[in-house]
């Protein structure tokens, strides 16, 4: 079997701020338009602090390919997409001393990305069979990665590349089946920003360093097991082991102008900025789980299951620009663990007799039935709810319970 494909989109997206109650006035005066300098007077319904508008436009193509027999499933697919940001700022000035409009609309140079991807499945026998995928993927950055909300335009912004990898093996009989496999996936120059206080001009302005070199690494093993001892019951069990890291460290580079006292451009200083990430795991998710599951059907068309999952390896969520090495001082601890904990889901489900030729079904549902409290995210050294000593522990993080 093959495909054929061609995937097109376009997407336009306005961004403001309008006035939906005077409380009680009769105008607002707005100063967010620079072409009333002295400001506006605004009523309800008008647009006010800002207004742009952005849009996005994405062509692409792709071939894939199945080839299938007895022993073997072969796929292979390959696709290129091109991908185009614009940014025009309404509130920008838009007629120069002269009266020529000025355009304001910033366009970003199109972005390509690629990805390829490809797999096989031999089975060795009735029961038992072996597989392996590999692919390569590249995804282009989102657009506020690449022209930021004041419309600066990233300089050469690079594509995140997914690389990945997986082998196991299949085993299935009538009371047995079980599925093991080995990933690895390396997610390379994610893309990020951080926003830096320059103290640029008169007034001072906010300058974006886009982050670079932010590489993770995702490693583990999976488990699958089934078991039917008897028509009426099924036993699973399901075990996830990861090691998510960050790999390597990350720099980032901007470039800020220089004023004299008349506030007129002398020049460009370019400043570095390096983040210690290497070896720091990756947080917001557990990295080791393990779900127990019994299912009986006792009689036709009903099913009771009991689910019992364990979490662990939850590292609270965090930023790679929270890590910037400022002054040789480098922060290399890793962040708080949350707790793990386990919770048992109940599920019951029964097909009714069909009524007018409609299938219906009674469910029911208990979540976390044993009451357990648990914390399910967490954010490192949160800045709303943290004691404010940067340590990585439990007083720093806001945490979410369940």
């Amino acid at each position: 079997e093959v495909q054929v494909g061609i995937d097109w989109r376009t997407a336009g997206i306005e961004h403001a701020r309008e006035v939906r109650d005077l409380l009680g006035g009769d105008y607002y005066v707005d100063f967010a338009d620079d072409n009333s300098p002295d400001g506006k007077k605004v009523g309800l319904g008008d647009i006010i602090a800002y207004h742009n508008e952005t849009t996005v436009d994405w062509i692409g193509g792709f071939l894939q390919g199945n080839y299938t027999t007895d022993k073997l499933n072969l796929y292979g697919m390959g696709g290129l997409s091109s991908i185009t940001y614009t940014y025009e700022d309404h509130f920008a000035v838009n007629v120069d001393e002269d009266g020529n409009t000025i355009d304001n609309l910033v366009k970003a140079d199109a972005i390509t990305t690629y990805q390829v991807k490809g797999g096989g499945l031999y089975n060795i026998n009735d029961n038992l069979g072996v597989f392996l995928n590999a692919g390569l993927v590249e995804k282009a950055p989102i657009l506020d990665n690449v022209i930021y909300y004041d419309g600066t335009v990233a300089t050469d912004p690079a594509n995140e590349k997914f690389i990945a990898s997986e082998f196991g093996v299949n085993y299935g009989s009538d009371v047995v089946g079980v599925k093991v496999s080995a990933y690895n996936t390396d997610w390379k120059d994610r893309n990020l920003t951080k926003s830096v206080e320059t103290g640029a001009g008169s007034s001072g302005d906010t300058d974006i360093i886009f982050l670079k070199g932010v590489n993770q690494n995702h490693k583990g093993i999976e488990i699958e097991t089934k078991v039917k001892p008897h028509d009426m019951v099924e036993l699973d069990f399901i075990a996830s082991f990861g090691k998510w890291k960050f790999d390597g460290d990350a720099d980032g580079t901007y470039q800020e102008q220089e004023y004299n006292d008349e506030n007129q451009v002398i020049g460009v200083t370019t400043t570095d900025y390096s983040y210690a990430l290497d070896g720091l795991y990756v947080g917001d998710m557990p990295q080791t789980s393990y779900i127990f599951g019994l299912t009986l059907k006792p009689v036709k068309g009903m099913r009771l299951q009991a689910l019992y999952k364990t979490y662990d390896k939850n590292y609270a969520d965090w930023s790679p620009s929270a890590r910037e090495i400022v002054e040789g001082v480098t922060d290399r601890a890793q962040v708080w663990e949350a707790p793990g904990y386990s919770k048992l889901d109940l599920h019951a489900s029964y097909d009714l007799p069909s009524v007018g030729g409609l299938d219906l079904t009674l469910t029911g549902h208990i979540f976390n039935a044993l009451d357990e409290v648990f914390v399910q995210d967490a954010v490192d050294n949160s800045k709303y709810n943290g004691y404010g000593d940067k340590l990585h522990l439990a007083h720093n993080a806001e945490v979410f319970s369940g």
